[in-house]
């Protein structure tokens, strides 16, 4: 299972027509990972000098501004999206290449102990 810390910047809200909301930006980190199959999601938002909001906050302000960087990360059409998109791919495909790594290094040890 792979997870990526992508730090996000001026990250514009934009309300429920798609339009950017002028005069608000939000600074952070989001915590993607995967499903096991591929694809991702956005399980975490830390935004700058505050505290971690979960997938599943209840509290209506949380679970907006959760909603607000979520839908902008996952979203491949937005520049942040394309980018944690490529980053996560990258991610994963370092996660892969760690496990190989791992199983051919058991794989000559337990040949070598045989």
């Amino acid at each position: 299972m792979a997870t990526l810390y992508f730090e996000f910047e001026e990250l514009c809200p934009r309300d429920s027509n798609g339009r950017s909301i002028t005069g608000m930006m939000l600074y952070g980190i989001a915590e993607l990972t995967d499903d096991n199959d591929s694809d991702w999601h956005v399980a975490s938002v830390t935004l700058e000098n505050a505290a971690t909001i979960k997938h599943n906050a209840t509290a209506p302000f949380d679970a907006a501004i959760f909603k607000i960087v979520a839908d902008e990360i996952s979203d491949s059409r937005t520049e942040l999206g394309e980018m944690a998109a490529e980053q996560f791919a990258a991610a994963v495909e370092e996660d892969l290449q760690d496990r190989e790594d791992a199983k051919a290094d058991y794989c000559f040890e337990m040949a070598r102990a045989s």
